[in-house]
């Protein structure tokens, strides 16, 4: 899902509008009402272009649910207005340690605040585990967001085997992802 080769590029590309517009018409067709993670792998609201994307998935599949994960550094309440408008069902937002850093607690809720202050939105505490894991939900509009992390190390986390991990709940090697029978990415 994220080899070291992709973390080395250095341009984004974005799929053909009309290549989405088919697939959304395919989508259409089955009457599609699950999710839809648009940029499972990127940062969303890096990118203008990506509210074309989103705005034309939920104008095809109203039954879906539209998705977006986002480390929150790019997000302001602009928007957060823009994809609420826009469709938008779940924002998740993962508070990742800065480069080299290790999850602690502190730096967690200390983003947390800073997200809260950009978005101008009240963050409600859902779960705190000291050196475990911080989550926070807030309601904005119709606009559902999760935000927080879960200490991998300690969790553990290795996306079937295809990265390591030192902690303790990591799934065996060839165990197949769910993502791809649960949604479309």
């Amino acid at each position: 899902p994220v080899s070291q080769i992709e973390h080395l590029r250095t341009s984004n590309s974005f799929m053909d509008l009309d290549m989405f517009d088919r697939l959304m018409a395919d989508l259409r067709e089955i009457d599609y009402s699950g999710k839809l993670s648009l940029v499972g792998m990127n940062e969303f609201f890096m990118h203008e272009e990506n509210f074309v994307y989103l705005e034309r998935a939920k104008a095809a599949l109203p039954k879906a649910s539209v998705w977006v994960y986002s480390n929150g550094d790019y997000i302001t309440r602009a928007h957060l207005e823009r994809a609420e408008r826009a469709g938008l069902d779940m924002l998740l937002v993962t508070f990742h340690p800065a480069p080299g850093k290790t999850f602690a607690t502190d730096d967690i809720l200390d983003r947390g605040a800073k997200f809260m202050k950009a978005i101008g939105t009240l963050l409600t505490m859902t779960d705190y585990r000291r050196d475990q894991r911080v989550h926070f939900q807030a309601i904005f509009g119709r606009l559902n967001i999760s935000a927080g992390l879960v200490n991998w190390t300690t969790a553990g986390h290795n996306w079937a085997g295809a990265v390591s991990s030192q902690g303790k709940g990591g799934v065996d090697v060839g165990i197949p992802c769910h993502e791809p029978v649960n949604s479309v990415v």
